[in-house]
């Protein structure tokens, strides 16, 4: 016999709680997901620029193969739609291209710092890859919507650190900052480095060149940098948002 068998009182209460989760979850996920929030740039499904940007990604990463990767059931609905039997939205390529370009690009890696993780869309993508030591540093407000997100993903073990905490931030393999740079004030920029030459080996930047809507033309110091890869404007991005985009994978010297 089981243990801890609820009354049918209690699993009545048991699955309206559930329901409930699931309408908390969409909620909060489908304000993180929309352009009031600001995190990204999530359009409505669009079956040409979907199959451009899966072009793209082939045409980039040669080896690609789906394995687990696809975007989370949990995200706008109006945003999702299939190819090739997988769930998919422009905001997945845009993630799936950081992803895949981390795992190409440089030596494999266990531990990654995400600064700015907006709602963990990226975050999932790496736990889906097999990433499990993963940190996202961000607004305390930004992190209540990571939590949720992932929380409705059944994704569990990812750190969290609020701004004001970034001395607990340990020594990564590697920091990724996509689109966080190029919205900060430069001395915020400037501390990031600083950071980042003591705790990471490597850092992947997808940021504003120049443009965009809330650009404020930072720019990442590169002394004590050494850069390994630089492409201006990566296809698999393009459709998505204004702006020119510089992605750069640096290793520290």
């Amino acid at each position: 016999m089981e243990n801890n068998v609820l009354s049918d009182h209690w699993q009545e209460k048991r699955n309206a709680m559930q329901e409930a989760m699931k309408q908390f979850h969409k909620g909060i996920i489908d304000y993180a997901q929309s352009s009031a929030s600001g995190f990204d740039h999530r359009l409505p499904f669009n079956a040409d620029l979907i199959n451009k940007k899966l072009i793209a990604i082939r045409q980039r990463f040669p080896d690609f193969q789906w394995g687990a990767l696809c975007e989370s059931p949990f995200s706008r609905q109006d945003s999702l739609g299939n190819i090739e039997n997988r769930l998919v939205s422009n905001i997945f390529f845009w993630h799936l291209n950081v992803y895949l370009s981390c795992r190409a690009f440089i030596p494999p890696f266990i531990s990654v710092l995400e600064i700015g993780g907006g709602y963990g869309g990226l975050a999932r993508l790496f736990y889906l890859g097999g990433i499990r030591d993963y940190t996202i540093v961000d607004m305390p407000e930004s992190l209540f919507f990571a939590r949720t997100f992932l929380e409705a993903n059944t994704i569990t073990g990812i750190r969290f650190i609020a701004l004001d905490d970034t001395q607990n931030i340990k020594e990564v393999d590697l920091a990724i900052s996509q689109g966080s740079f190029g919205e900060m004030p430069q001395e915020t920029v400037n501390f990031w480095a600083d950071v980042l030459k003591k705790k990471a080996k490597y850092v992947y930047s997808l940021n504003y060149l120049k443009g965009g809507h809330h650009g404020t033309d930072a720019i990442f110091p590169e002394e004590g940098w050494e850069i390994i890869k630089e492409e201006l404007d990566p296809p698999v991005i393009l459709g998505d948002i204004i702006g020119q985009w510089r992605e750069v994978i640096y290793k520290r010297i």
